[in-house]
């Protein structure tokens, strides 16, 4: 464990400015949307009506139809044990908003501002307890992947502020908090098991069996809800959405001269290949540090995402949030060239896409 630093700078200042930086992109995404709040939720009238050949939207409609609809849900989800398997963002979306339809567009927006803030609130004052730079954090609050799931109303900031919170709170020794954050985390969105996974191999190499069987179990609410929705709903847990093989699968059979596709390739897919063997390498030399665990894992879970994902580099973003994560973690042991090289590997999308992510808007309004 890395020790804090008593004479730590705040990390206040990026978290204030992550704070005005979004809330500026909000204002500005609903004046140029006719301020409706339903330009973050992206509806398509393939989901929302169904109706064949129409738009399809994007992945934070079924967070609204879910909070909005509850059970009700199922037949606008395309894939819904899937769908609903990441229940937490809209279940507390439905509950701040009160049951209103009017204000529960207001309240995914909100709820998703608030985690972007608190997750870079916790990775910004983890490198000031070890006398790192916390502005450095604003590589989080700015990576592509939480700029563009705000934008879309998607799970990710929820998901990221909690794994991130939690795997800080585990490695300063707060496992209570640790464990509860870890274990919500998954509810979210199921891919951040993987840092629970990594602290438990770094516990596993020390021989902590108390750590292993505790992490292992921050799993089980996940699992346990993802057994009902397999009894309850009739389709497939997963919907079809899996992960491949081998690395950069997902990119070969859609590779075209498309800007998102070659930005997917150049700007993460490449990068993370890169930071593989370097991550792998660190497991081998050091395997009771959980941090090179963490980056290997989330790094080969960029690489075997599906074509999906590969579609446009911001798809892809969204799956390569934990190794950002995972890699500003490891910034009090990392070189201020590889620190510059991660946040460049985290920002370059958003600053290429940002015009794009507010100008688009392929959404219809719901009767």
């Amino acid at each position: 464990m890395l020790q804090a630093n008593t004479s730590r700078r705040s990390h206040w200042p990026p978290v204030i400015a992550t704070a005005l930086g979004y809330a500026c992109f909000s204002l500005l995404g609903l004046a140029l949307h006719g301020w409706s709040p339903l330009w973050f939720v992206w509806i398509g009238e393939r989901w929302s009506e169904g109706v064949i050949g129409g738009r399809t939207g994007y992945d934070g409609q079924f967070v609204y139809y879910l909070a909005r609809d509850g059970w009700a849900a199922l037949p606008h989800l395309d894939a819904p044990a899937y769908r609903a398997g990441r229940v937490l963002y809209p279940l507390s979306a439905a509950a701040l908003s009160g049951g209103s339809a009017d204000w529960l567009p207001w309240s995914m927006v909100a709820i998703n501002f608030a985690a972007v803030v608190a997750g870079t609130a916790a990775i910004a004052r983890w490198l000031a307890a070890r006398a790192v730079n916390p502005w450095w954090a604003l590589a989080y609050a700015g990576c592509a992947g939480i700029v563009f799931a705000y934008s879309r109303d998607c799970t990710e900031p929820v998901a990221y502020a909690l794994v991130a919170a939690g795997t800080i709170a585990w490695l300063d020794d707060r496992r209570g908090i640790g464990w509860a954050l870890l274990a919500l985390a998954p509810l979210a969105r199921e891919s951040t098991v993987l840092f629970a996974a990594g602290l438990a191999a770094a516990a596993l190499a020390a021989r902590r069996w108390r750590d292993v069987r505790a992490l292992a179990a921050t799993a089980l609410p996940a699992m346990l809800w993802q057994a009902y929705l397999t009894a309850s709903v009739p389709a497939p847990t997963i919907g079809g959405i899996g992960l491949l093989q081998f690395p950069m699968a997902g990119a070969f059979p859609i590779a075209d001269l498309d800007p998102g596709r070659l930005a997917a390739l150049f700007l993460l897919g490449l990068p993370a290949l890169a930071l593989l063997p370097g991550a792998l390498a660190w497991t081998w030399r050091e395997p009771r540090v959980a941090f090179g665990w963490l980056i290997a894992l989330n790094v080969l879970l960029v690489l075997i995402a599906p074509n999906q994902s590969w579609w446009h580099v911001l798809g892809l973003a969204r799956v390569a949030v934990g190794a950002v994560v995972a890699l500003l973690l490891a910034f009090p042991v990392l070189s201020p060239e590889l620190r510059a090289a991660v946040a460049a590997f985290a920002v370059a999308p958003t600053l290429i896409w940002l015009g794009p992510m507010l100008w688009w808007a392929p959404w219809t309004a719901v009767r």
